[in-house]
């Protein structure tokens, strides 16, 4: 909303609707997310089975299915409370390191920093996390490897695939490429 609450619906199969799993459980109205009330969200992106939120204080929280580290804090649980995305690195910490926008796909996540700089975590199987290591899981966010030598202005993110864009136009993609 404009005052930065994030509201949700739809299937809650592993949680990703921010409360807890029922049996059949899907929300057919919008309800606030209880564990982000209070907090000011100012972007938010859906994945395959887990919900993402940057906060005004560019904190990432990841909620829903976490089995292949979606969640990005160092575990593989799912969670109907959200959660905030731990770092890899110690370059990476809530006193250092300011989120602004996130991306999701089906298992794999992606978020870009203040500077832009892209880390990325989760489901890794074809190298859509961009981490230099395809076929294995990413459970804390990692910076990208080899990212180019331009920041990234926008992110987007496929099933298995992730896109980023420079300030110039230049688009980077990372993960399967099946379909072209």
């Amino acid at each position: 909303t404009t005052a930065g609450e994030v509201l949700t619906w739809g299937t809650n199969s592993a949680g990703q609707c921010g409360i807890p799993v029922q049996s059949h459980s899907a929300l057919l109205e919008p309800i606030p997310v209880a564990g982000l009330l209070g907090i000011r969200v100012v972007a938010v992106a859906a994945g395959g089975g887990h919900s993402l939120a940057v906060t005004d204080t560019g904190r990432v929280y990841a909620w829903g299915l976490g089995k292949r580290g979606q969640l990005g804090n160092g575990g593989d649980q799912d969670s109907h409370v959200p959660v905030q995305v731990e770092c890899e690195t110690e370059s990476c910490d809530s006193q250092c390191t300011m989120f602004t926008a996130v991306a999701a796909g089906i298992g794999h996540s992606i978020a870009v920093d203040a500077q832009g700089n892209a880390w990325g975590w989760g489901w890794n199987r074809h190298g859509e996390c961009g981490v230099g290591f395809a076929g294995r899981c990413v459970y804390k966010a990692t910076r990208l490897a080899g990212q180019c030598e331009e920041p990234v202005a926008h992110v987007a993110c496929g099933g298995v695939h992730t896109l980023l864009c420079t300030p110039r136009g230049t688009v980077w993609a990372m993960g399967s490429g099946s379909c072209g």
